[in-house]
């Protein structure tokens, strides 16, 4: 699953061979997370306490399938994920890099 930044999708994307797109995105995600994890429970799961993640519909999911949500006070994921700086922040701008090569 690719998640772009920014509330309004750019319209060019649709032009490209790229899946649907998702309302939901936690949901949608959570529900192909929960296909892929082990069969061997519990499962913790550490994520950011963003209020749209937290959802009877997710609360439900989480207690029917044995995972454990940990969630990070708001505003210290920063702090609290050092791949944050060394991994991804170089993934996400060369992903960047290579998405606006395709629409443009």
């Amino acid at each position: 699953m690719v998640i772009f930044e920014g509330a309004r999708m750019n319209e060019r994307l649709a032009e490209t061979p790229m899946p649907s797109l998702v309302r939901d995105l936690f949901a949608e995600w959570f529900q192909h997370f929960i296909k892929c994890i082990p069969l061997h429970r519990p499962v913790v799961v550490f994520m950011d306490s963003h209020v749209s993640h937290i959802t009877p519909e997710i609360l439900s999911k989480v207690s029917d399938n044995g995972v454990h949500l940990v969630a990070f006070q708001s505003h210290t994921t920063h702090l609290l994920q050092p791949l944050d700086v060394g991994v991804y922040r170089p993934l996400k701008k060369d992903w960047k890099k290579e998405v606006d090569k395709i629409l443009t």
